[in-house]
């Protein structure tokens, strides 16, 4: 019984752990935002990119290569998250 005992608790503490980094993850993750206003038809280039939390508000910081060379479809305002709905 207390082999299974501490199997239980450890088993608990490991959800407890997975729901702990989701969470931080979302407070201290990042998103990409634009440096400028930008217009339908630009090419985003690095220097118009720059990362601010939360995450999960349009394409995760650590996928910035992802999006340099891209071309806007809309406009898009200094600040803004980039979705990829806004890129071709």
């Amino acid at each position: 019984e207390g082999i299974r005992f501490l199997e239980k608790s450890m088993n608990n503490t490991k959800k407890n752990q997975d729901s702990g980094i989701k969470k931080n993850k979302k407070i201290f993750g990042r998103s990409l935002t634009v440096t400028q206003d930008l217009k339908k038809g630009d090419i985003l280039k690095f220097h118009n990119l720059e990362a601010k939390k939360p995450s999960g508000k349009g394409i995760a910081a650590k996928d910035f290569e992802s999006v340099i060379g891209k071309k806007l479809i809309k406009n898009i305002k200094r600040g803004q998250f980039i979705k990829r709905g806004d890129i071709s």
